[in-house]
């Protein structure tokens, strides 16, 4: 694996330009492209609204005005959703859950009724009207299209406090007979188990409204996911990169440990460089997470594809928790023992317990408060185990991993890509996970230096998307 160094957390309530290339650029202008159920990336007085758009949708609309490259699309907004969920008679049951996830009440048979509900009923034709128009207007079904991906945009997403990583849906569809189920899907998944438990973990006291991001989808000759600044190996901040062959979707999920570079200056890339990534591409990374930091005034977690030779970027939002490094991991004599096993430090921060290997979300829902989550990847329906765990271990996966991104939200230490972690760990074995370093060792391992758990990130000079007052995270993209 090449490892160069190349030196709004308050919920909405259920209450352009493009680049000028063939794949990022619209049709033609429309009356269209600005109604109450739509916005396309870019237009009009509230395209970087999140109460409107979703946090997703309300940064793409900024990339785009930024002169990003940015795949064309456009916003179905928050409205859409009320509207529509309103029309399916909905509106009591909206009403019983939000008092519900604000008191202690069990929410998840009101939520699968809801779920349920959405799933079976069809949007309302004065509302998918406009949205059909706009999909037929950007021409996101000719060639050299394949295909359209309908992303989540919730009112509390990519903001700035929690990523919401992997916790709503967003699915890539072939045909256009799959797109009117499909954004009804994306609307259910505010309802799923995993959503709302989440909601309940972090203090989320109201469902949040679910805007939903349609764009014409890049089969992607390389992807990945870059952190502007981020702690590398020697304690510098600098520019972090993991990236896969193909679609991104594997690599954030955890399903495979990716590709990575550390990443300083754009001059200081070789022609020589190591690995699939071509020299041009890592400079242009290095390029855009300079901009990027600079428009949105604070470290992006930026998500990005490589087609037709062209970076393309699908996603930028807040990072949402640092990360110290080895650099703060304490003297080596803290742990004067050999590990027995070393991976990839994801989260930083020591945690000892007995091993609990877990297989599958049956096996997570049985993990005992303090014990060291082992397992091949995890995934958002293992937040509750996460959050109860002394410290997780992966056999699987990059730094920018779903159990990297949660582990650092929930301040626990984390060590990814171990390769062998489930095969060399037992049952409960007792053993001590240092995250700042990526090692493990067998027993209980007290010292003084251990690393500190880290805090949510806190950047003097961070500007994020605005907090939106209440009125009265499959395949593909993120």
């Amino acid at each position: 694996m090449a490892n160069v160094v190349v030196a709004l957390h308050k919920s909405v309530a259920l209450r352009s330009r493009w680049p000028h290339n063939r794949d990022s650029k619209p049709a033609m202008t429309t009356a269209f492209s600005h109604t109450q159920y739509i916005e396309a990336l870019g237009e009009g007085a509230d395209a970087a609204d999140p109460g409107r758009l979703g946090g997703k949708g309300a940064s793409l609309c900024r990339l785009v005005n930024l002169g990003h490259r940015v795949p064309a699309g456009f916003v179905i907004t928050r409205e859409a959703f009320q509207s529509a969920l309103k029309e399916m008679g909905l509106t009591s049951a909206l009403d019983t859950l939000d008092s519900l996830l604000a008191g202690s009440g069990e929410t998840i048979s009101t939520g699968e009724q809801i779920r349920q509900s959405i799933l079976s009923r069809r949007i309302p034709a004065r509302i998918l009207e406009p949205v059909m128009q706009m999909v037929e207007n950007l021409r996101l079904w000719e060639p050299p299209s394949e295909g359209v991906i309908i992303r989540s945009s919730a009112t509390i997403e990519d903001g700035s406090a929690h990523s919401f990583a992997g916790i709503f849906e967003s699915i890539p569809i072939n045909a256009p007979e799959e797109f009117e189920p499909t954004v009804r899907q994306i609307w259910a998944s505010v309802f799923s188990p995993r959503a709302l438990t989440y909601f309940r973990e972090i203090g989320v006291r109201q469902v949040p409204a679910m805007a939903v991001v349609v764009q014409r989808f890049l089969r992607a000759e390389r992807s990945g996911v870059m952190f502007t600044r981020f702690a590398g190996p020697d304690g510098r901040q600098s520019i972090l990169v993991e990236h896969v062959e193909g679609d991104c979707e594997k690599l954030v999920k955890g399903e495979v440990t990716p590709e990575r570079l550390w990443l300083n200056e754009a001059q200081d890339v070789p022609e020589s460089l190591e690995g699939p990534l071509r020299p041009g591409h890592a400079r242009a990374l290095v390029h855009v997470a300079r901009r990027l930091e600079e428009s949105f005034g604070a470290p992006q977690d930026v998500e990005w594809v490589i087609h037709d030779d062209e970076l393309h970027i699908v996603q930028s939002r807040p990072i949402t928790a640092a990360f110290s490094g080895e650099a703060t991991a304490g003297p080596a004599s803290s742990f004067s023992t050999a590990p027995i096993l070393t991976g990839v430090p994801a989260s930083s921060g020591t945690g000892s317990g007995p091993v609990h290997l877990v297989f599958n979300i049956e096996q997570a829902l049985q993990l005992q408060s303090g014990s060291v989550l082992v397992t091949p990847m995890t995934n958002p329906d293992m937040v509750v185990a996460m959050r109860n765990s002394a410290a997780i271990v992966t056999d699987v996966g990059g730094i920018i991993c779903h159990a990297g991104i949660v582990s650092r939200e929930l301040g626990l230490p984390c060590v990814v890509g171990t390769e062998t972690a489930t095969t060399t760990l037992a049952d409960g074995e007792l053993v001590t996970v240092n995250g700042s370093t990526g090692r493990i060792y067998r027993g209980r391992i007290k010292t003084e230096h251990a690393a500190k758990s880290l805090e949510r990130v806190r950047w003097s000079d961070s500007i994020s998307l605005p907090t939106v007052p209440c009125p009265s995270r499959v395949s593909g993209w993120s």
